[in-house]
């Protein structure tokens, strides 16, 4: 039996050998052809590139891919239009790498292409692919991505399946109520994918030390992404006389602050002088960012996840941030009360703060309308909502802002009354909950947590959470891919480390019977 065993695989290896030099010189055919009619060495090599990365996808592990497609992702930026929809940055930087970049990651391929059927951006086409490979490699009962890899928590997989249900049962109703389907598609895109960017991440990465590559990676993006933007605003777009009202785009804030909160909660947990200073430039590189993106939410963002530091640490560190928080009471009212008045430099961000509390300028008063006309639509249909494809109820008349947002009704700013006029309060609970349990996981992982670094992913992966929630309630986050692909990361992060740490461990079911109805 040995000995034919040995053959077998010999003759499989002897069989391989001559298909892969076929195989070769059938490439080196099309390469050597596709120069001839082009005379371009550069589109010649495409197609070995493009064989060779299939290759690697089809065989390696799936974060190998996953890695890269998540850098590119979390650093291409769409700056500002002007108003009639120019691109007001035109540097060789931005028009040559950039929105190129940008286009085939966000954008639908049929604008890029051409190519009409390809109706789906290029993020979704490799969400797609991943999810066939995932397919695939189940069914054939591969192993090359769960050798020495932690499974995720079996409840967040339960709710993650009831949320896309609700989704699902959302559009049915939106449609038999005489819904716009089109127009829903709008609505429902980038909420859809959550639940299958966590079974990507889920299945993707193995435990914390997967997850500490991609935070590796998404702050090396984020100080990327600050530079690029830095050049584009200040070396670009100012100097043509234009100030825009931000750098890189709407959605960054989560990105920048859950970043800077993950490297302050990580040596907040082991407080080392070599590790304050890495942390200390890094630090200010990304206030810089924030400043620069100027979105007056961030630091709101900022606050909400500070505090949710707070609430978590424990024992001397914790006694220490008291006493630290007490001391600058002071130096923050002062600085608050000057920023009432003085709106630039060091004062900018207080300024922004504090025109979140007085809430008189032109937006906040449009808002207000807009969150009205959303309590008003909930009024309606408060129990199950009115389904994708319904606008909002106009009760009081805003500014029309129909020809920048055509669809403003359908996707309006605050995300999470309009999530409850669509899906109703037993709706929104089940579109919620896989939000929910995330945080539930993460905070008992925290506790469980025998590690530094344990304790500052379960933190971070609750952050994440705030963030996101912080931006759908203020600026259309359930909308924004970056807030999406972090969230989605979140909570795989919280699924993997309530299982590595024994907050929820394996026995543990998600529907569980009561003894008596057992046999």
């Amino acid at each position: 039996m040995a000995t034919r065993a040995i053959d077998s695989h010999a003759l499989e290896a002897g069989s391989a050998g001559p298909r892969a030099v076929v195989f070769v010189a059938l490439m080196v055919l099309v390469s050597v052809a596709t120069f001839l009619a082009t005379g371009s060495g550069a589109v010649a090599a495409l197609p070995v590139l493009a064989v060779a990365a299939g290759y690697a996808i089809w065989s390696l592990p799936l974060r190998h891919s996953l890695y890269p497609f998540l850098f590119v992702s979390l650093v291409v930026f769409e700056p500002p239009h002007g108003k009639t929809n120019e691109d007001l940055a035109t540097s060789a930087v931005y028009q040559g790498i950039i929105k190129p970049a940008y286009d085939l990651v966000y954008e639908n391929l049929n604008k890029v292409t051409g190519i009409g059927a390809l109706r789906v951006s290029g993020g979704e086409l490799v969400y797609l692919l991943l999810l066939a490979l995932m397919l695939v490699r189940f069914l054939r009962g591969e192993r090359i991505d769960r050798r020495h890899a932690l499974p995720g928590s079996n409840v967040l997989y339960a709710l993650c399946a009831i949320a896309f249900a609700t989704m699902i049962g959302l559009e049915v109703w939106g449609a038999l109520r005489g819904g716009d389907v089109r127009g829903s598609f709008f609505q429902i895109r980038p909420l859809v994918w959550v639940p299958f960017l966590v079974a990507i991440f889920s299945y993707a990465l193995r435990d914390e030390r997967d997850f500490l590559v991609v935070a590796v990676i998404a702050t090396v993006a984020a100080c990327v992404k600050i530079a690029l933007g830095a050049y584009v605003l200040l070396g670009d777009i100012r100097p043509k006389g234009v100030n825009p009202e931000y750098m890189t785009g709407h959605h960054d804030s989560v990105l920048f602050i859950g970043v800077l909160f993950m490297w302050w909660a990580a040596w907040l947990h082991r407080p080392t002088v070599k590790r304050l200073v890495f942390t200390a430039p890094l630090s200010l590189w990304l206030i810089f960012g924030l400043v620069l993106n100027n979105r007056r939410i961030a630091w709101v963002g900022l606050l909400f996840s500070l505090l949710v530091l707070y609430f978590l640490l424990e024992g001397r560190v914790k006694r220490w941030a008291t006493r630290l928080v007490f001391a600058a009471l002071p130096l923050l009212a002062v600085y608050l009360l000057v920023s009432r008045h003085v709106s630039s430099g060091i004062f900018k961000p207080g300024a922004q703060i504090m025109s979140v509390a007085q809430q008189k300028d032109a937006s906040s008063i449009w808002r207000d309308v807009e969150n009205f006309n959303l309590l008003a639509t909930l009024r309606e249909h408060p129990i199950v909502g009115s389904g994708w494809g319904h606008e909002y109820v106009e009760v009081i008349k805003a500014d029309d802002i129909s020809r920048f947002m055509p669809q403003y009704r359908l996707v309006p700013h605050n995300d999470i009354l309009w999530l409850l006029g669509v899906a109703g309060v037993v709706g929104f609970a089940l579109l919620w909950m896989p939000m929910v349990a995330g945080v539930f996981l993460a905070a008992r992982s925290y506790r469980f947590s025998a590690s530094a670094r344990q304790r500052t992913a379960a933190a971070t992966a609750i952050a994440l959470v705030v963030l996101y929630a912080n931006q759908c309630w203020g600026d259309m986050g359930m909308i924004g891919p970056v807030p999406t692909l972090l969230l989605a990361c979140a909570l795989a992060l919280a699924g993997k480390l309530a299982r590595a740490t024994g907050a929820w461990p394996a026995r543990a079911a998600v529907f569980a019977r009561h003894p008596e109805a057992r046999g």
